[in-house]
């Protein structure tokens, strides 16, 4: 490997290909394209290199647009400009990789039915025109311009990456972006395509102001929306807030210009005391006091833009504020309603919920009872009667019960009723006969 200063390298050398310094395999990247079915491999290799080294070079360049000559002066190597770069062009335009400045720069429609029109309707009797137009015409010419869409989306990152948040949702001018930007080191032509990229993918809103009293810096207004979000577009609210910024900084600036004024004039007034010239000193000083008159009216102005200003921005503030109240109530009202939540229903649930409860506490009560306790109180009778049986035979014999003398005597006279009774009673029998009657005597 071969490597050699080159002062007109593409790129900075840190950021070149390794092979851009060996001379063999440069000139073969160099060389025009072969047929491509003697060796699809190498060729679809080559093609690759070029297309990353185009992307690469636009990326670190911040160069969106080219044409076919500007690609063979910008890749020139000791002097020799690459063979091929009409068949890449080609092939990446094939591919979509390039568009044409004419056909990326068309204004996107921003209305709903403009859009269905121009896609549904414009766009296809466009595109059949076009495309045949664009491959026959375009390509044959070295001077036609084509975008890169890769290195458009890259470039436009950093132009993101580099607005302050003081910046976002606030109208600023072109000339305001350019020096937001400067530090990209991006041209005009490639910062207008990069902000058409913004606005066609919604990460900004342009309004163009094409009246007689505007600057030219004040034609173009921009607003870049905030970082993950789409652009609001440009109202007549941000316009009135741009107008006022835009005069305050002017009353600021003349203010600042007359004041140099004004020291100058005094400054002469001493230098011509000293030279004894007082008729030129009180013209001097007259002067001043016609300045300070200015100053004074236009300090007056000023006070009155920054009051109004600040009273805009606190009512925008305010509408802010009242807007996100609506739609938090509006998210409640929207969440209530999906959710079908109204007094009563919620009443309705409280209810449900207490008597769920008040059924699982009783599902819990009975599911805590114990089985076993009518068994252990019959155990414990039985064992009860068990005891009492073994006390009872454990205890002495208890003597016969004598009865009281009163008792006794009673008996005795209940015992002496009876018999005397029993005595009483007899029957008149006849006596039994002496002999023993025959049998005869039976049968007579």
């Amino acid at each position: 490997m071969n490597k050699q200063n080159n002062n007109e390298a593409p790129m900075p050398s840190d950021t070149l290909p390794e092979c851009w310094w060996d001379n063999d395999r440069m000139n073969a990247l160099f060389a025009p394209f072969r047929n491509k079915n003697v060796n699809s491999e190498d060729w679809n290799s080559k093609l690759q290199f070029w297309t990353k080294f185009i992307t690469d070079w636009g990326i670190s360049n911040n160069i969106c647009s080219f044409s076919i000559v500007d690609l063979k002066k910008a890749f020139k190597r000791d002097g020799r400009a690459p063979g091929c770069i009409q068949t890449v062009v080609e092939e990446m335009f094939k591919s979509g990789e390039l568009q044409t400045m004419d056909r990326f720069m068309q204004t996107p429609q921003e209305t709903w039915s403009g859009w269905a029109i121009d896609l549904l309707v414009k766009k296809p009797i466009y595109w059949s025109y076009t495309k045949m137009k664009e491959t026959v015409v375009a390509l044959t010419d070295d001077n036609t311009k084509f975008v890169n869409i890769k290195t458009v989306k890259c470039v436009s990152e950093k132009i993101l990456n580099s607005i302050n948040e003081d910046y976002v949702n606030k109208l600023i001018n072109f000339h305001q972006l350019t020096t937001l930007v400067q530090s990209l080191n991006i041209t005009e032509e490639n910062l207008r395509i990069s902000l058409h990229y913004l606005r066609c993918t919604g990460k900004i809103s342009i309004k163009e102001n094409q009246t007689t009293d505007n600057t030219d810096e004040d034609k173009l207004l921009i607003k870049f929306a905030a970082k993950n979000e789409k652009a609001i577009p440009v109202n007549d609210f941000d316009i009135s807030i741009y107008a006022l910024e835009r005069n305050e900084e002017k009353l600021i600036k003349m203010i600042e210009e007359l004041e140099g004024k004004k020291d100058a004039v005094i400054a002469d007034a001493k230098a011509y005391l000293a030279k004894g010239m007082k008729p030129l000193a009180k013209n001097c000083l007259r002067k001043k006091l016609t300045l300070e008159k200015c100053i004074e009216k236009r300090s007056n102005i000023l006070d009155n833009v920054q009051m109004l200003l600040s009273q805009v921005k606190e009512t925008e503030y305010q509408t802010k504020v009242v807007d996100s109240y609506k739609k938090g109530i509006n998210a409640f009202k929207s969440t209530y309603k999906e959710a079908g939540l109204t007094e009563d229903n919620v009443n309705e649930v409280i209810n449900d919920v207490q008597e769920v409860l008040e059924m699982h506490d009783e599902i819990q009560s009975s599911l805590g009872q114990n089985l076993s306790q009518t068994i252990d109180l019959e155990l414990e009778e039985e064992l009860a009667e068990l005891l009492a049986a073994e006390a009872e035979a454990s205890k002495p014999a208890t003597p016969e019960k004598v009865l009281p003398v009163e008792e006794n005597e009673d008996f005795d006279k209940k015992h002496e009723e009876l018999e005397r009774r029993l005595r009483a009673l007899h029957m008149n029998l006849p006596s039994p006969p002496k002999n023993t009657p025959s049998p005869q005597q039976f049968g007579s």
